[in-house]
């Protein structure tokens, strides 16, 4: 997919760009289905939290943070769940995000 200039200023202007149709509803309904099953487990993982602290805990090289028992965020999701690896590192947003950062070199650090 070749991004429009004016999804490139978008993008500029306001921090994020929406590509409608770049994923099929089967390939969203497998991202969902993903989504759930992490929050599940991390709903999970809450429970066992009683103050409010940051709490950050470590599961097989995701991070979920909490603070208090809010769920701030979980990083390398990839790890969390195979989907976010599979479609985060998918060639779709991997060609979007080179027009994005005008560069063909990459490397993902954090899936968030």
């Amino acid at each position: 997919m070749v991004l429009t200039q004016e999804q490139i200023s978008d993008y500029r202007n306001n921090g994020f760009i929406s590509v409608k149709g770049l994923f099929s509803i089967d390939e969203i309904e497998t991202m969902r289905s993903a989504y759930d099953s992490v929050w599940e487990h991390a709903e999970a993982l809450r429970q066992g939290l009683n103050n409010d602290d940051r709490i950050v805990i470590n599961e097989n090289g995701a991070r979920f943070t909490f603070q208090g028992r809010t769920l701030r965020f979980i990083a390398w999701c990839g790890y969390a769940h195979p989907t976010f690896q599979k479609f985060g590192s998918d060639q779709r947003l991997i060609k979007i995000a080179s027009q994005l950062l005008e560069s063909e070199e990459m490397e993902q650090l954090i899936n968030q």
